[in-house]
């Protein structure tokens, strides 16, 4: 799945995914695919976005931190939270 993120300097905006077309905050519109990243559209980049960071396990809660633009990337990192145990009625 390709996924992209329109970013404006250094910050994130929103992601697309597997798009034709992309539109813009100021409502111009970019066709893709977009073969060269980031793609600058005025004041605003596209940037390809990478995910990094560990599967929760089975006993494990998945979850991401916000996006970071990161030179030519949007990194997205997951974070794993151990399930607590659960207390049973006695």
């Amino acid at each position: 799945m390709l996924e992209l993120a329109i970013t404006q300097s250094a910050d994130f905006l929103r992601f697309t995914r597997n798009a034709s077309a992309m539109v813009l905050p100021d409502g111009t519109t970019v066709l893709g695919p977009l073969l060269t990243l980031p793609h600058v559209t005025g004041e605003y980049a596209i940037r390809r976005v990478v995910i990094d960071g560990p599967e929760p396990g089975p006993l494990e809660i998945g979850g991401t931190a916000p996006p970071v633009v990161d030179g030519d990337v949007v990194v997205v990192r997951r974070t794993v939270t151990a399930l607590q145990p659960q207390v049973q009625d006695v």
